[in-house]
């Protein structure tokens, strides 16, 4: 079987045989949302097709029937005899840290969202708005801000330097262009959010993240606060102390943190072999 873990990003795939992990590979990330069927089918790779026979493939943007569809159809172009399932990527992060109690699952990572889950079903209380109208605390969301700044030269003079290497010297008018016109304008905003990990500790940064972390906490977990969260996602596992104490601060504590969840759908899922 393949196990598959898609942001908009990366995409992590497993083949297991027997339960065991045989082969692990990446791809470029996979949104429905974004993308169509000839990029899936174009970009995900053809992993021993012949012999896969169940394929379970958690995706961003994965969130609606007809999305799902979308990323069945392609899939099963590159594996026709596969028995294909799809579901959010917030399904595999329930699944990677899910502890037995009902909790509050978050990603932040290209994007964000949450969901609280029971260990059975999601609840999702809030609108996953995308990276224009929503993705608070996201690396998206964390670009902009900080993009926006550097072009309206608000920034210290050290960390604009930083943003100008990492958008290589372009004018305002071109980084513009190169947000509107990118075929994946989130992927671009959150490739800036190294330069906020390379200047962690100054005020600005602390400033910024300690604002969008809180806006996500009022946005996705305020509507269902157990009062503990767990996270998974690249921004939540190299900002993890900001994170909390921005939590923290809305009454939440944070339990847990996973970079990537497809190790713990490895292990979800080794039961269905057993």
């Amino acid at each position: 079987m393949l196990i598959v873990d898609s942001g908009s990003t990366k995409t992590a795939i497993r083949l297991l045989r027997n339960g065991a992990v045989v082969e692990e590979q990446t791809c470029d990330g996979i949104n429905p949302l974004l993308h169509d069927e000839a990029y899936i089918t174009r970009v995900f790779p053809k992993i021993q097709a012949e012999h896969v026979e169940h394929i379970f493939f958690f995706g961003a943007g994965c969130s609606t029937d007809e999305r799902k569809e979308k990323v069945k159809r392609a899939l099963l172009q590159l594996y026709p005899r596969a028995e294909i399932e799809v579901e959010s990527d917030l399904m595999a992060a329930a699944h990677a840290v899910y502890k037995g109690k009902p909790i509050s699952v978050c990603i932040l990572g290209t994007g964000s969202n949450a969901a609280l889950f029971d260990g059975k079903s999601l609840r999702t209380l809030t609108p996953s708005l995308g990276y224009i109208l929503g993705d608070e605390g996201s690396g998206a969301d964390l670009g902009k801000h900080l993009l926006r700044d550097y072009l309206y030269e608000n920034l210290p003079d050290d960390m604009s330097a930083a943003v100008a290497a990492a958008t290589d010297g372009l004018s305002a008018e071109e980084i513009v262009n190169s947000v509107y016109n990118a075929a994946s304008p989130s992927r671009y905003l959150a490739s800036l959010a190294p330069v906020l990990s390379q200047y962690k500790q100054t005020d600005y940064t602390q400033s910024l993240l300690h604002n969008r972390f809180t806006a996500f906490a009022d946005a996705f977990l305020r509507p269902h606060n157990t009062g503990q969260a767990s996270a998974v996602g690249s921004i939540a596992f190299y900002f993890r102390d900001e994170l909390e104490s921005a939590f923290r601060q809305r009454g939440i504590n944070l339990l847990d943190v996973k970079k990537n969840p497809v190790d713990g759908l490895v292990d979800f899922y080794r039961t269905f072999v057993d």
